[in-house]
């Protein structure tokens, strides 16, 4: 265990108690101090109200009233806590669950039964990834899941408004990122997906000191992105099909299509973040 690690607090939530205490046992060794909670009322209440510094959430999945994947929504959604990073830890190895746990934010999964090594090694990974993220001056991170309906769509508006309004950006750049995460949605949802509702479009956020990149991604078969801007190229922005894209492209300082045009990665660039005392 490098030294610098030493110093770093975890919490363990599992309504088993046998498993906390064999977690405990294991991370004490390692970890400054081990922190436990048997159920998601009484971690949420250790990680509002202790004072206590989290520096890395070891998080079961199935627990009574509210599971793991809902205690990281929850707190993926704060931005006081949203930098907190989370392992999923659950008997649930399969890979629907394993996906689901990155959707709510969860930074690594953990399969039980793991040994003492695979458990250390885990959350020492996670913590030194999140402290390189931190440096770097990443603010926060948000993931998200959508159907393909368009009704859901009016869900993201007042969450990215609180993303984007927690920014040093003006009104008129939130309004320009609002705008082009709704319509690049709109193009995952209509274009990538072709409206399929069994398929999802995926949204993550990394806010940093200068600047906000956002991913979207779809499921569906992808396209050319460089034909299809090749033939955008000077048209009328007020035009039907590809509105969006030439939009977008006005009013974000980067746009990157990756994965065969499945996924477009938009940045942002904006002054000062405001911290949480401003």
């Amino acid at each position: 265990m490098v030294k610098l690690l030493n110093d770093k607090n975890v919490l363990v939530v599992d309504d088993e108690i046998e498993i906390l205490n064999i977690l405990e046992f294991f991370l004490s060794k390692e970890f400054k101090n081990v922190y436990k909670s048997q159920d998601a009322f009484s971690a949420l209440e250790f990680i509002y109200k202790s004072n206590k510094k989290v520096d890395v959430i070891l998080l079961d999945v199935m627990m009574p009233i509210l599971d793991g994947f809902q205690i990281a929504k929850i707190l993926k959604m704060q931005r006081e806590y949203n930098k907190i990073p989370i392992i999923m830890l659950s008997a649930l190895g399969e890979d629907a669950n394993i996906k689901k746990g990155f959707l709510v934010g969860a930074d690594d999964y953990i399969v039980k039964p793991a040994r003492k090594d695979t458990i250390i090694e885990t959350v020492s990974k996670v913590i030194r990834k999140n402290e390189n993220l931190n440096s770097s001056g990443r603010v926060y991170n948000i993931k998200f899941e959508l159907k393909s309906d368009f009704e859901y769509i009016k869900e993201i508006n007042n969450m990215a408004k609180w993303i984007f309004s927690n920014t040093g950006a003006e009104e008129m750049m939130v309004s320009d990122l609002v705008y082009s995460l709704n319509e690049m949605c709109a193009n995952a949802i209509e274009h990538g997906n072709r409206s399929d509702k069994n398929k999802n479009v995926f949204v993550e956020c990394d806010v940093y000191s200068d600047k906000a990149v956002v991913s979207i991604k779809d499921e569906g078969r992808g396209f050319n992105p460089e034909d299809t801007l090749e033939r955008l190229e000077g048209a009328d922005m007020y035009r039907l099909r590809g509105r969006g894209m030439i939009i977008t492209r006005q009013l974000m300082d980067n746009i990157e299509y990756v994965e065969n045009g499945k996924q477009v990665v938009m940045t942002k660039f904006f002054n000062k973040i405001k911290t949480a005392g401003d």
